[in-house]
């Protein structure tokens, strides 16, 4: 057992470390995609460690609880942390302001959520799915140019060319840390060695990854039916267009699509210009708004809720709203010192100026202690 990694066996899906360095086993995970890029085993690493470490905190304050109750009780906790850098630090980079305040997507500063619907449907939509939530194809990088504990860049970027790393997770002991790749900025350029490498297992078809995210929502509605449905004009003409997309977008569009009613959705979501303060533009920040926002109202275990059953103390949901991204990276890494308070915003010395990692609020979870026993100089006695 190794609490810094995930175990490593064979996954069901392809994986080139078996084929060509049967020595280096993949990385199991719930997702069997999480061979599928360094970055995105990164991820999974770090949710992994963090289970392990609330776990440990647990233990520690209570050390009578079974291995289940130890284990349900730091997964509980655990997601709602991710719940909440998910609704606080990430969707606001995403939507902008304006967005989360029509969806009401903000967590609470105190208190419980009271909106709780049973009668609603949280289930991911088709749109959701096959096209919104894909516009994150757009921000792979072909390089993650990794920077140093003073924030400086490194003179050896990381390629992340598919056809080089994918399904080669091998690559995170030699070349990946978890700060380094957190500390670089979006970049919005379709990447062409990445659109052209999507590949079978044995490397003789490549598939560009922009088409296959256009065929998959192929017989779907159109923008032209999500634009209505999102409150904008229904578009009728490609200059009906102009007026939420750039110029040459629409004639990018025109020279493809025979007539306007014929556009895919995710191509017709990647042209929209961002809105303000926002990364997407206003149909596809209505369609992941109006997704969310199911997510938070119709999920008995959304983390905020009141419901007897399922809720936190009032205190201890004081102490998941201390969670931040920034501070899960630093208790999850050996090398992390400093790191920007918000790690989804680039740092500044203004607004997110780099700060210790011991400067940044963590959860206390002698909130968690079982309030049968008690705490006698941070030790509990039956």
């Amino acid at each position: 057992f190794n609490k810094e990694a995930l175990p490593q066996g064979n996954q069901e899906r392809d994986c080139r470390s078996i084929l060509n360095s049967p020595q280096k086993r993949c990385f199991v995970a719930g997702d069997e995609r999480s061979n599928e890029q360094p970055g995105l085993t990164v991820i999974h690493t770090l949710l992994l460690r963090e289970h392990n470490r609330i776990a440990s905190q647990l233990r520690r304050i209570n050390n009578f609880w079974t291995d289940e109750q130890l284990f349900q009780e730091a997964r509980r906790i655990n997601i709602a942390k991710i719940q909440h850098v998910i609704f606080k630090e990430w969707l606001p980079v995403v939507l902008g302001c304006e967005a989360m305040a029509k969806y009401d997507l903000m967590p609470k500063k105190s208190g419980y959520f009271t909106g709780y619907d049973s009668h609603c449907d949280p289930s991911i939509s088709q749109e959701m799915s096959t096209a919104a939530f894909r516009f994150g194809h757009t921000l792979i990088r072909s390089k993650f140019p990794r920077m140093n504990d003073i924030f400086k860049n490194m003179t050896d970027s990381v390629g992340l060319y598919y056809f080089e790393i994918m399904d080669e997770p091998s690559r995170i002991s030699a070349e990946y840390t978890i700060q380094t790749v957190f500390s670089e900025d979006r970049d919005f350029t379709k990447l062409e060695k990445m659109n052209h490498c999507m590949y079978s297992l044995n490397f003789s078809m490549a598939f560009d990854r922009h088409i296959t995210d256009a065929v998959r929502n192929h017989l779907f509605a159109k923008p032209a039916h999500f634009r209505e449905l999102c409150g904008l004009n229904r578009a009728r003409t490609f200059d009906d267009l102009r007026s939420t997309m750039d110029d040459a977008a629409v004639d990018a569009l025109k020279k493809i699509y025979e007539n306007v009613n014929d556009i895919d959705l995710f191509p017709g979501l990647m042209s929209e210009r961002p809105i303000k303060g926002a990364l997407v533009g206003p149909t596809l920040a209505c369609i992941i708004g109006e997704q969310m926002q199911r997510l938070k109202k119709c999920d008995r275990f959304y983390y905020e809720n009141d419901l007897p059953a399922t809720r936190f103390t009032p205190d201890q949901l004081a102490e998941i709203r201390k969670t931040t991204f920034a501070k899960i990276i630093c208790s999850n890494s050996q090398y992390a010192r400093k790191i920007q308070p918000n790690v989804f915003v680039m740092a500044d010395e203004l607004t997110n100026a780099p700060a210790s990692c011991s400067e940044l609020p963590d959860t206390d979870y002698f909130e968690w202690l079982d309030r049968d026993y008690c705490l006698i100089d941070h030790r509990v006695i039956n």
